[in-house]
């Protein structure tokens, strides 16, 4: 039981990590089943729990509606990403759309990331539209999604790492999990666990 947000949202991470200390009931340990409650539900009580388990295995979760500003070509990018999400790997849209309020198109010679403050994503058009066959770009955008999100998710759980690049592992590892998920034989898969595997490498080091 949650007696606050900031209660709730260490218990939310917590769950990510096995680190729950009460009982299972409800909690299944894959990345597949969730619960409305780990996604800012009041649960207060077991029928709570049990009813948040349902509705999110119903696709019932209320979402909060990120806000997508740029070109057209952007913003259609954007929802092509989120719905590939949504349809093939429900828990990473569900992780997604939890932490991301804003994304906005910016210049090339811009600032890019996540502001995770205003819970804003920031990208450029080349992260974008890059340039790989079959669904890979879409794969990709999504991936990105929830890897920002982890960084909003990191942050309002007070697990933001000292150390850039432990982070960057940390959400990498997790945007890894999400686009295995959406198609296993990903185009980006091996690079990305190239990332994962040298994160201390200057020469793999992209902030």
């Amino acid at each position: 039981r949650c007696e606050n947000d900031r209660v709730s949202k260490s218990g939310y991470w917590a769950y990510q990590y096995g680190k729950c200390q009460e009982e299972p009931a409800y909690h299944v340990e894959s990345f597949r089943d969730y619960n409305c409650c780990f996604l800012g539900g009041d649960c207060a009580s077991d029928a709570d729990w049990r009813d948040g388990y349902t509705a999110f295995a119903d696709s019932q979760c209320k979402m909060r509606d990120v806000r997508i500003t740029g070109s057209d070509a952007f913003v259609h990018r954007m929802h092509q990403a989120f719905a590939m999400l949504k349809r093939r790997a429900p828990v990473w849209y569900a992780y997604a759309t939890s932490g991301l309020v804003q994304i906005r198109e910016v210049s090339e010679t811009a600032q890019t990331g996540v502001y995770v403050q205003y819970r804003q994503y920031d990208e450029k058009p080349s992260e974008v539209f890059v340039d790989s066959p079959g669904e890979a770009p879409i794969i990709w955008v999504a991936g990105n999604l929830v890897h920002e999100a982890c960084h909003i998710h990191l942050f309002e759980a007070d697990l933001s790492k000292p150390r850039r690049a432990e982070e960057e592992k940390m959400c990498t590892e997790v945007q890894l999990i999400a686009v295995d998920m959406i198609d296993p034989t990903d185009y980006y898969n091996d690079y990305l666990q190239t990332l994962i595997d040298n994160i201390h490498d200057p020469e793999y080091q992209w902030w």
